[in-house]
C-alpha cells in the first residue's frame, strides 16, 4: 500500500485498501497469474506476450471506474514489481499510454532504479518508438496525470 500511495503522493487521489462508500474509484485486484485467467476464459496469450503482468482498460479518456487487474506471481511476488506494475495498470485506466523511459512505471523497458510517473516529454512505444495512442508523438505522464487527477491536497485543505 505505501509504495503505490509513494507513486500518486503528488496527485489529488487517494489510495486506499477498502472500497470507497460513494463516488467513482479504480479497483485494482493482486493476485495470481495471468495463466489463471487465460484458463478460467479459455484466451491464450501469445507466445510474445506470454507473460502478462496486468490488464487494465486503456482509451483516449480517463476510466474512472475502471477495474484493473495485476498478476503477483508473473513478477514472484516481488513488492517493488508489484508495485509498479499497479501504477502502470491504474495509469492505463487513466488515459496514459506506454513510454520508452525506464525510469517511468508506463514503461516495458528493463528497469533502471525505481520507477515514478516522469515529468518529461518522452516518446511512446513498448520495444520500440511509436506514436502515442492519442496520436500526439510523445507523452508526460506525470502532466497527464496532474492535469486528470489535479496536484494533491495539503492535509485540512478542502478542494
Amino acid at each position: 500500500m505505501s509504495c503505490v500511495q509513494d507513486q500518486f503522493e503528488d496527485f489529488d487521489v487517494d489510495v486506499v485498501d477498502q472500497r470507497p462508500v460513494d463516488g467513482d474509484y479504480i479497483m485494482v485486484m493482486v493476485g495470481g497469474s495471468s495463466a489463471e485467467l487465460a484458463s478460467r476464459t479459455g484466451h491464450t496469450p501469445s507466445s510474445r506476450n506470454a507473460r502478462i503482468t496486468g490488464l487494465a482498460p486503456m482509451g483516449l479518456a480517463p476510466n474512472f471506474d475502471a477495474i484493473v487487474y495485476v498478476f503477483a506471481r508473473e513478477v514472484n511476488e516481488r513488492t517493488r514489481d508489484v508495485c509498479e506494475t499497479v501504477a502502470e495498470e491504474v495509469g492505463h485506466a487513466y488515459g496514459l499510454d506506454h513510454v520508452m523511459d525506464c525510469h517511468d512505471p508506463m514503461t516495458h523497458l528493463r528497469s533502471c532504479g525505481r520507477r515514478s510517473f516522469q515529468d518529461e516529454d518522452t516518446v511512446c512505444g513498448e520495444h520500440s518508438a511509436r506514436t502515442c495512442h492519442t496520436g500526439a508523438e510523445t507523452q508526460n505522464s506525470y502532466q497527464h496525470l496532474l492535469k486528470i487527477l489535479g496536484p494533491a491536497q495539503e492535509e485540512g485543505q478542502t478542494p
